[in-house]
């Protein structure tokens, strides 16, 4: 039996989590901006934080993080 070794991913870029849940980057933005989604700023790239990233916070009533962009 073989082990497979996976990779887990700690961040993800804007434009893979507008793709993977069918919203624009604009929402994105939005999301990040109101506390829904959990991300940082290295230079000019926005990182969002993997563990934010399902769909009970996209489309939370009530915000879960305080994002400072």
């Amino acid at each position: 039996m073989q082990t497979e070794n996976i990779k887990q991913r700690l961040y993800y870029r804007r434009k893979e989590v507008a793709e993977m849940f069918g919203i624009s980057l604009r929402t994105v933005d939005r999301k990040i901006q109101d506390g829904y989604i959990k991300a940082m700023k290295g230079g000019h790239t926005v990182f969002i934080m993997s563990d934010s990233v399902n769909i009970e916070n996209m489309f939370a009533s009530k915000p879960k993080f305080n994002n400072e962009l």
